[in-house]
């Protein structure tokens, strides 16, 4: 529907965790810790003492299975849409984007609450629009349009485009 700004960031992270979506630890067939991906120093390492220090010293049980919920799973409700707002950041140039994996991955934080909402398909309130903004003066514009259309605008921008605590959490400016 809209000239989204996708950044590297969408594409390969998790939309559900932390981290890179091609990142996780792993038990592969002897049984062994391996680390997945190709990010990081630890990927590709096999780590064949981790899971007996870490079930002997934790008491966890690397056997239980706790699946996340797909993406193609959740249900994501429609946003509510307004034509005129959109021609606005069009006329204006201004990126945005209503599809549902960046609406969803801009409206939660990153405590572990937020991740085990998740994994659970517990899908917190969504914005029904994120906007990105380059310059100061297109961010006076987004509030113009806020103030002349009564918007609710919640602070969804920081470093990263994620939250890592409660900080975005239905705060409404």
């Amino acid at each position: 529907m809209a000239p989204t700004l996708y950044t590297t960031l969408d594409q390969i992270l998790k939309w559900n965790g932390w981290g890179y979506a091609d990142s996780q630890f792993a038990i592969n067939k002897q049984g062994s810790v391996t680390f997945t991906g190709n990010k990081y120093d630890i990927s590709g390492k096999v780590m064949p003492h981790f899971r007996p220090w870490f079930e002997s010293h934790l008491g966890i049980d690397l056997n239980y299975i706790s699946p996340s919920q797909n993406l193609s799973d959740v249900v994501i409700d429609a946003p509510v849409e307004n034509e005129e707002i959109v021609e606005y950041l069009k006329e204006k140039n201004i990126s945005f984007s209503n599809e549902p994996r960046i609406r969803l991955m801009r409206a939660h934080g990153h405590t572990v609450h937020d991740m085990v909402n998740l994994r659970e398909g517990k899908i917190p309130r969504l914005p029904d629009i994120v906007v990105w903004p380059k310059t100061e003066r297109e961010i006076v514009k987004v509030s113009y349009l806020s103030v002349v259309h009564r918007l609710r605008a919640e602070k969804t921008q920081f470093p990263g485009n994620r939250s890592l605590t409660q900080a975005i959490e239905k705060k409404i400016l």
